[in-house]
């Protein structure tokens, strides 16, 4: 049995007729190592799960998605 949990309060995702994903992205800077360490910028994907009381309460103003 899979389990989705939220990523914002670590609870397991109970209401099955609500589920919000989010992609984040961001720029991180590396160090690629080779004959020289040299600093390198690369993009950094990850998606999240957030439960209904989360999403209400940290999302659903952000958004304003109605």
């Amino acid at each position: 049995m899979i389990r989705i949990l939220c990523d914002v309060c670590d609870q397991e995702l109970k209401n099955k007729d609500f589920f919000f994903e989010a992609t984040l992205m961001e720029v991180e800077k590396v160090i690629v190592i080779n004959k020289q360490l040299q600093s390198q910028e690369q993009m950094s994907k990850r998606t999240i799960q957030v439960c209904k009381l989360c999403y209400d309460k940290h999302f659903a103003e952000l958004l304003k998605v109605k």
